[in-house]
């Protein structure tokens, strides 16, 4: 019964397009003409003939071990500073939060490469250290890790996740910790890190997943072609070039059943490991007692961290009250022109569009998929965690499979079954 809406979801909307993107993977289609059979070719291609996929795999792989574990110990860094008892709390977590909620639009990403440009915003502070910096996006050497920052830049849901954690760990374990002449350091090696390992591991499989499906940075930072000499060209980017440009779907159905491999394999190894570094134990309420002078420091901090985070999205304010020749070369946050030509444009623009249809709809599709999710993904949850049933590892595994394919080849499976 609580598997009934997950069940629903699963036979209804998902099998169906994983079967047919299967079925794509072992066909020559190019969205026009009948899909031919052609058995294994797709694949055989790929690893013996095709430099390219090759390469966006290593370079994939490069961001999701370098993006991961960075985007991770920073947010665990964060939480652990604002797990202190500081007043304000809810504002420092919205602070933190809104870089993930925007750090995936289009806006952000063109902002990312102006910022990382030989004149962004990085260089000119650079400058004034007397510190000459290269282009970082148009250089082959750098221009990957520019979207690692990107990446890195957007740890605010895992940062709450891992604030929600540490609010279970009970005091009592400090306290004794304290008696015992323990420092801060080992406190956090031998009590805070041991309990919090499944948060830790629950984080580092979502974050996974998500960075080998990376796309829209590197979309738009490289232009969408994976440049400099394919230096930022992810797997998802050369999947949807084959699709989508070259129109080579059967290609890039077999490179997304590929990547639901790879993945899968990582992902097994995590789950694999995890009985020798997760622990699992009950928590309580957790109390911070500190001196009110630390506490003060420790709002300075973090509030003076979490402006410099929101500067992108403050430069997006500010530039709406620029002049459209000003965007991009003045990146100061305070305009040197104001002007309300871009809202008066955007509100005309509007007028002539049926605003309020896409408003509407756009809200019914949000507030029904939030509500979907939240039911069964919570009835699953407890079903997956408390209850004891036939197949249950096996039924895990396939939730797991639905996410790790590449979502272009799956909707475009789905539409065209519709």
């Amino acid at each position: 019964m609580f598997l009934l809406p997950w069940f629903i979801g699963i036979f209804v909307l998902t099998i169906g397009p994983m079967i047919q993107s299967f079925y794509y993977s072992l066909t020559k289609f190019d969205v026009i003409s009948p899909p031919q059979y052609i058995g294994l070719d797709n694949y055989k291609t790929m690893f013996t003939s095709d430099a390219r996929f090759l390469t966006s795999l290593k370079v994939t792989i490069i961001y999701v071990f370098t993006s991961v574990p960075f985007k991770l110990a920073f947010a665990l860094f964060v939480a652990a500073l604002m797990n202190r008892g500081l007043r304000g709390l809810g504002f420092y977590r919205t602070l933190y939060y809104l870089p993930t909620l925007l750090g995936g639009s289009v806006a952000i990403a063109v902002l990312w490469r102006k910022m990382f440009g030989g004149s962004g915003a990085l260089n000119r502070f650079l400058l004034l250290l007397g510190i000459e910096a290269p282009d970082w996006v148009a250089n082959p050497k750098y221009a990957l890790y520019s979207i690692v920052a990107l990446s890195v830049w957007q740890f605010g849901s895992s940062m709450i996740i891992f604030l929600a954690g540490l609010k279970q760990i009970p005091q009592d374990f400090y306290e004794a910790a304290q008696v015992d002449g323990a420092g801060k350091i080992k406190q956090f090696f031998h009590i805070t890190l041991p309990l919090l390992t499944p948060v830790i591991f629950f984080n580092l499989v979502i974050q996974l997943i998500g960075s080998f499906q990376a796309f829209t940075q590197s979309f738009i930072i490289s232009g969408g072609q994976g440049g400099p000499m394919d230096s930022t060209l992810f797997y998802t980017l050369y999947l949807y070039m084959k699709g989508f440009t070259f129109y080579e779907m059967g290609y890039a159905s077999a490179m997304a059943w590929v990547l639901l491999v790879i993945i899968g394999l990582f992902t097994a190894l995590i789950f694999g490991s995890s009985k020798f570094w997760v622990h699992y134990g009950d928590g309580g309420d957790r109390m911070a007692l500190q001196r009110q002078g630390s506490k003060l420091l420790l709002h300075i901090v973090i509030l003076g961290l979490g402006l410099f985070m929101l500067y992108p999205i403050l430069w997006l304010v500010s530039s709406s009250f620029k002049p459209s020749y000003l965007i991009f070369t003045d990146l100061s946050l305070w305009p040197k022109e104001v002007t309300l030509d871009n809202y008066i444009k955007g509100w005309a623009g509007i007028a002539r569009v049926r605003f309020s249809t896409f408003f509407v709809n756009s809200f019914i599709v949000s507030a029904l998929c939030v509500a979907g999710n939240l039911v069964s993904c919570s009835m699953a949850a407890y079903a997956f965690g408390r209850l004891d049933f036939s197949w249950k590892k096996m039924w895990f595994s396939l939730m797991l499979v639905t996410i790790m394919l590449a979502a272009s080849c799956h909707d475009y499976s789905a539409v065209h079954l519709v």
